[in-house]
């Protein structure tokens, strides 16, 4: 190699140490590559008129489109000479001057792609354990200088942040500082500077979240899913042991003495399972709707000294007396929602059967009786286990995000739990026709986010079966 290759050579090695003072320098001047393909004696420097300068932003832009910026810098090898050095001259440079300029408040704020230099630049991938450890560090920083803000804050907000390039904003300080302490956006006075481009920043990225915030929300999703999995998983569970007792059940209908006593082993069964799932935890029976003002929860022990009664009939009746207008509004709210729900279904059950005889008046002999019964041993386990239990495990899995006619709701849940509803119908029975009741269980579920409990449900329910009895019989029996 002649010797002006060899002191091109030189130049170009001391130049990967050389420290830009201005970031206006020429980078004409800056040799790129030598030869070393055709053995040529001479260094091929950037011509002078494809030669890109720094603009305000600290951004390379290029003067002629053939000569790309990065060729420019040096941050590239030229692709004809493929063996020449390639010569890092001014990445690390304009970086650290471009960090200083844009890095006014602790947050470092994030810049535009199409003005930061940090584009040209090869990204570095940072993994999770790294994140945190850079989070925790962060955040004891952030802890000391919250600490020396708060002893001398007019010190941090001048030098502090003039050091990192931005200035506060001094006309608008006691205005920003008032509009803190009111809202309490948790965004400190002294980390709302201006940057040298006239733009507020407020000590964090703006538009997209921070890679600290990127793993946090990772790391909290994990959370929500294996909570999810953990949910849906003991609903799976608890479902298909219920069926499989209730198919066990509802075999020894067949058999004529045990048939009353399987109507109250599944009824039983229905009401076990969530009263279980709410001494599990804190206020269960409130949560799972099931407490039904008081009635299906423990008295609390407040009055020692008050007798319990035979057998705690002085207690049912208090807790009946307590419990008396709550039960009045969901009676309320049961019958409300039979006045626009009963007539068309009469309509409906007349145009789908097409009796061939007129209406009869013939209701089930004892008509009290039957109304308690369904109340008692199918509305109230039916609607605390598949309303109660079902329904609230669906939606601590899946919260709800839609508003039906006021309810709060998540429509998958609504229908999951009518589905499974009508699946242990036709495991007690194995008819087709036991699947129509999907269709009340949906209003069910409904009633259930409706009204925040079961009551009103359990009354719907029961009402229902009364007046589908007396239809039957009416026109059919």
């Amino acid at each position: 190699m002649g010797g002006l290759g060899q002191e091109a050579l030189h130049e170009t090695v001391e130049t990967r140490h050389r420290r830009v003072v201005d970031a206006d320098d020429d980078v004409a001047h800056l040799p790129v590559s030598i030869d070393h393909d055709h053995h040529r004696d001479r260094a091929h420097a950037v011509p002078r008129e494809r030669a890109a300068h720094v603009a305000r932003h600290g951004v390379a832009h290029r003067v002629l489109r053939e000569m790309p910026a990065q060729r420019a810098f040096g941050l590239a090898r030229d692709p004809q000479h493929r063996q020449a050095r390639r010569v890092m001259t001014t990445v690390h440079v304009v970086e650290r001057r471009h960090d200083r300029a844009t890095r006014p408040a602790p947050g470092r704020p994030e810049v535009e792609d199409d003005h930061a230099p940090a584009q040209i630049l090869q990204r570095h991938s940072v993994t999770a354990a790294q994140a945190l450890r850079r989070d925790r560090r962060s955040r004891l920083a952030e802890a000391e200088r919250a600490d020396a803000a708060a002893a001398r804050p007019d010190a941090l907000g001048r030098r502090g942040h003039r050091a990192r390039g931005g200035h506060r904003d001094r006309t608008a300080r006691s205005e920003d500082d008032e509009r803190t302490a009111e809202d309490g956006d948790g965004v400190r006075p002294e980390a709302r500077v201006i940057d040298h481009r006239g733009r507020l920043y407020h000590g964090r990225a703006r538009g997209r979240p921070t890679m600290i915030e990127r793993v946090e929300a990772m790391r909290t999703d994990g959370d929500e899913r294996r909570k999810r999995h953990e949910v849906l998983r003991e609903a799976a569970l608890v479902y298909a042991l219920v069926c499989v007792l209730t198919f066990a059940l509802g075999a020894l209908r067949a058999l004529a003495p045990l048939r009353d006593v399987a109507h109250l082993g599944i009824a039983a069964l229905f009401l076990v399972v969530p009263l279980w799932a709410a001494r599990r935890e804190h206020g269960g029976a409130r949560r799972l709707g099931i407490d039904l003002a008081g009635l299906l929860e423990a008295p609390p022990d407040e009055r020692p000294t008050r007798s319990a009664g035979p057998f705690g009939l002085f207690d049912l009746a208090r807790a009946v007396r307590d419990a008396a207008p709550s039960g009045l509004r969901e009676l309320g709210a049961a019958l409300l929602v039979a006045l626009v729900v009963f007539p068309p279904f009469v309509v409906g059950f007349y145009l789908w059967n097409q009796p061939s005889r007129g209406f009869v008046w013939s209701p089930p002999p004892d008509l009290a009786s039957f109304a308690l019964t369904q109340i008692v041993l199918v509305g109230l386990p039916e609607e605390a286990l598949f309303r109660g239990y079902v329904q609230t495990r669906l939606h601590d899995a899946f919260p709800p995000r839609t508003t039906i006619l006021g309810a709060r709701v998540h429509v998958g849940v609504i229908v999951a739990q009518a589905a499974l509803f009508a699946l242990v119908h036709l495991a007690t029975e194995p008819y087709a026709q036991k699947l129509a009741v999907f269709f009340p269980g949906l209003l069910f579920g409904w009633m259930r986010a409706w009204r925040g409990g079961i009551g009103a449900a359990i009354l719907f329910h029961a009402m229902s079966n009364v007046l589908a009895e007396i239809l039957v019989r009416g026109w059919l029996g």
